[in-house]
């Protein structure tokens, strides 16, 4: 067991692993924001993510296989065992790695922590401008024009006959309005 282990990182099959694990998962974060860009259908991600899960075995097959010279990919047995050549393959393919992992810690933060772009909302549209403000002469009236997706909520009507329960009425009506301005 031990010598499979140390042959595997020899072989640098490690960290091509990690290589192709991060790598596909900045695949997977591009592929989302373009798939909803372009209005693909929804299995489009799932079948990207297919095709990266049937190709892990495969890099690490080839890994196994086949070397990284400077020369370029070359057969594990037709050259011959270099430690110091082995070293650098291994520091290259860490620095790939660090790359991507910075690229997807950026894709990470800029999905989690930059606002989005919406319209105002209910409540700023709703607030009353200042009466004692003049106007500007080259400042034209806008009209409200909703955004093409929009919902109005009217206020229910007290069905129970009893006025003592008009406020829930009331109250269901601006509930319901607030859970959708969220």
């Amino acid at each position: 067991m031990r010598n499979l282990i140390s042959e595997l990182k020899r072989r640098n099959v490690f960290r091509v692993a990690l290589l192709y694990v991060v790598g596909s998962w900045v695949i997977l974060q591009v592929a989302d924001v373009a798939v909803g860009l372009m209005g693909l259908p929804d299995w489009t991600l799932r079948f990207i993510l297919l095709i990266l899960l049937l190709g892990l075995p495969v890099a690490i097959a080839v890994s196994w296989i086949y070397e990284l010279t400077p020369e370029g990919l070359k057969r594990d047995r037709e050259v011959a065992p270099d430690p110091a050549r082995n070293a650098e393959t291994g520091r290259k393919i860490n620095i790939v790695v660090a790359g991507l992992l910075v690229v997807a810690i950026g894709l990470f933060a800029a999905d989690r922590f930059t606002p989005e772009n919406r319209e105002a909302s209910p409540e700023a549209a709703a607030t009353p401008a200042r009466q004692d403000a003049e106007p500007r002469p080259e400042a034209t009236v806008a009209t409200f024009q909703p955004p093409p997706r929009s919902i109005a909520v009217l206020p229910f009507e007290n069905m129970s006959g009893a006025e003592e329960n008009a406020y829930f009425s009331d109250g269901l009506a601006e509930s319901l309005l607030n859970l959708l301005a969220r």
